[in-house]
């Protein structure tokens, strides 16, 4: 077994678990059921992605304060809208962050 750090998977009730085990954490986290927590595409003009995911990282680089585990992107036909790129600490923070990111995007806001 090979130790881990700042790896994590989702636990049956969808909250966050550290692991330390590379492949328990390589085994969940290739199944893309595991880690899509929302998505949705339209078009307005152009064909829209907002894709909202488990990352199983901490991208909390410097520390402070809970892990960031979950992202919300948006893509179209060139790539990422970077300005749109959301990190959030927990499922609920997540999807309610995609739902800001979807009304924005279809003006609702």
């Amino acid at each position: 077994m090979k130790y881990l750090q700042g790896k994590y998977i989702l636990d049956a009730e969808g909250n966050p678990r550290a692991v330390t085990d590379v492949m328990e954490w390589t085994d969940w986290i290739e199944n893309r059921d595991n880690t899509r927590i929302a998505f949705n595409w339209f078009e307005s003009p152009t064909q829209l992605y907002v894709s909202t995911e488990f990352t199983g990282t901490d991208r909390n680089f410097l520390n402070q304060g809970p892990p960031l585990l979950f992202e919300t992107k948006v893509f179209d036909d060139n790539g990422l809208w970077e300005k749109l790129h959301k990190e959030y600490s927990t499922k609920e923070e997540a999807l309610a962050g995609h739902a800001a990111t979807m009304k924005y995007l279809l003006g609702e806001e």
